[in-house]
């Protein structure tokens, strides 16, 4: 009894403040009554889960609020407010001016100014770093005092008298309704798999058909659905998928639509850069893909998918699956520029952003997402254009998940989608080893990359460049490997080329020392040869880059590319031969020297 008390009390106290948001970030007071009831309803079933949230120092407001924005998000369509008589000309004029702002400040402006969280805390709810939330604040403040005045808060807050009207449920509902969903969070996963599984066969249903008979829906197998659902399972239908003003923050000043919505059985399947099969899962139950269009500049397209596995252990193994094909992609041009990991969102999460560089520059955002047994990817192609922040791509992907995530009996899908930077997966070449998709593009060629199998090392007697005169034998390596990448179509004189020599020593110690000793070759390197000249590029601790010209005679100038990155006992170095017409960039070859680094991580 004390522990619904404390809820009772809870609620009573703080639902009309968290409906009061839910109104003005959609707009819709319906669907945010709606989300009020239903996340008061979860956050009850999890109780003890808050309680302890509480205990550790954090709000319990922490928890249901950000559930019953996302419900309301979930729930809302359109401009609702221009269609509702009861609403006065102010109040409406208000919505149009909160809806003016782009969700992202418009969701700071809410958190901080409304609902009164610190900067702090509201940028760890958002996932974003406090500059970036101090940002979106005061874009939010900005837009909303030019449309509405110096007054704009108590505006906003008049807002309350029209959400009042909103029936909210008794408290004795809202525990009841939460002691039902507790019975039945033991079923949901299997009845959600089911209902997902027949969810894009809605659509092929014959007018006049039995809502419960499911025709001419295929699995990625090729075997149709069975006719007729098991007793009390109903058709999901593509409404599942993300909804086009979800992908706001990617994009905020363009509109969205959807182009098309389909189970993926037909054509050749593959609907996106680095996609290898038809299904990352070729033996689940189900999938379904939409793609969505934007008008205006810089040209967006956005893409996705959803696969049902058999189970969790499948549907993990799409998920490896599918960040295999983005991580390891081998496309001419195309370099892998970062990765994320994402937590509050499912049971794994990742980001990466993709580049292929030429005339238009092309830009993928790539979310990924296992939540027990369905795999989700949300892409998003810019031509041309800046890309999206990895923080909205989170939020983006948290918002997927949420509509394939079994809210209606449970919650803990997603909680506060967060965006960490971590070194990329791996490339599926040989790991400790940089991989062609790390490789920067190289002047106007067009050709991909292609990486030999690695060779001892050790055996090698001569060294790249009289200046650095690094050999890892000599200087006491347990053992080293070397891989050579070259670019086999391009019209390139022989020299042209990159290698990769990675060696382990005894100690870091060990390693530390070799490369000082390199850099020591390197400084004395024009007073030992006169025919090279030395430039040095970025530096760090444990990293060094440097360009050598070596001239070879009045006309000829051979130039070498070297970088050098240590990570605990191992050493990577990184030696690039151009050509008069085709070489890396400085900042590019530096950052491939960085990503070297990441690399040697992998051995670890």
């Amino acid at each position: 009894m004390e522990q619904e008390e404390a809820f009772d009390a809870f609620y009573r106290t703080t639902r009309s403040d968290v409906l009061l948001q839910a109104f003005l970030l959609t707009g819709d007071l319906t669907a945010a009554a709606a989300a009020v009831k239903d996340g008061y309803t979860i956050t009850w079933q999890h109780w003890k889960k808050v309680v302890a949230l509480e205990a550790a120092g954090e709000e319990p407001m922490g928890y249901v609020r950000p559930l019953v924005w996302r419900l309301a998000q979930r729930r809302h369509t359109g401009r609702l407010w221009h269609r509702n008589k009861g609403l006065s000309d102010e109040h409406k004029l208000v919505l149009d001016a909160v809806h003016k702002l782009a969700s992202g400040p418009r969701r700071a402006v809410l958190l901080v100014d409304l609902a009164g969280v610190d900067v702090g805390a509201a940028a760890r709810e958002l996932g974003l770093t406090a500059e970036a939330a101090t940002a979106r604040l005061e874009t939010g403040r900005t837009g909303l005092a030019d449309s509405l005045g110096a007054d704009h808060l108590e505006r906003l807050r008049s807002l309350a008298a029209p959400a009042a009207t909103a029936k909210l449920p008794r408290p004795s509902i809202v525990l009841r309704a939460g002691r039902s969903r507790r019975r039945l969070t033991a079923v949901v996963s299997v009845t959600a798999a089911v209902a997902l599984t027949v969810g894009a066969g809605a659509a092929a249903r014959e007018p006049g058909q039995d809502r419960n008979t499911a025709v001419h829906q295929v699995l990625p197998g090729g075997k149709p659905v069975g006719e007729k659902l098991p007793e009390g399972i109903e058709l999901t239908t593509p409404e599942s998928l993300l909804e086009p003003f979800q992908l706001a923050d990617l994009s905020p000043k363009q509109t969205w639509t959807t182009v098309r919505t389909d189970n993926n059985t037909t054509g050749d399947g593959i609907n996106i850069v680095c996609q290898a099969t038809r299904f990352a899962d070729p033996r689940g139950l189900a999938a379904l893909v939409r793609t969505y269009d934007t008008e205006g500049k810089p040209q967006r397209t956005a893409l996705q998918t959803v696969e049902i596995s058999r189970d969790t252990t499948a549907a993990s193994r799409a998920y490896d699956t599918t960040v295999g094909w983005f991580a390891g992609c081998q496309v001419a041009r195309l370099r892998l520029l970062s990765a994320y990991r994402v937590t509050g969102v499912g049971d794994e999460a990742g980001l990466m952003k993709i580049r292929v560089a030429g005339d238009p520059v092309q830009t993928y955002d790539v979310a990924v997402a296992r939540t027990r047994e369905i795999t989700t990817t949300v892409v998003m192609r810019t031509v041309d254009g800046i890309s999206a922040e990895p923080a909205d791509l989170a939020t983006t992907l948290g918002d997927a998940v949420e509509k394939l995530c079994p809210t209606t009996v449970t919650a803990g899908c997603v909680m506060a989608p967060r965006a960490i930077a971590v070194p990329p997966p791996p490339s599926g070449e040989e790991r400790g080893f940089v991989g062609t998709v790390d490789l920067p593009p190289v002047g106007a060629l067009r050709e991909p990359w292609l990486g030999t199998p690695s060779t001892n090392a050790l055996k090698l007697t001569d060294e790249t460049t009289r200046c650095d005169r690094a050999n890892f034998r000599k200087a006491g390596a347990t053992k080293a490997r070397a891989r050579t990448f070259l670019i086999p179509e391009a019209e390139v004189p022989a020299t042209f080329g990159f290698t990769e020599t990675v060696g382990t020593f005894k100690s870091a110690k060990a390693a530390i020392g070799f490369l000082a000793d390199v850099r020591r070759s390197v400084a004395g390197c024009e007073d030992r040869d006169l025919t090279t000249e030395v430039s040095a590029g970025a530096s760090g601790r444990d990293f060094a880059v440097w360009r050598f010209d070596n001239k070879v005679s009045d006309d000829v100038t051979v130039v070498f590319r070297v970088g050098f990155v240590r990570v605990g006992d191992r050493v990577a170095k990184l030696s690039f031969v151009p050509d008069a017409k085709n070489d890396m960039e400085p900042e590019d070859f530096a950052w491939l020297v960085q990503r070297a680094g990441e690399r040697l991580r992998e051995l670890s």
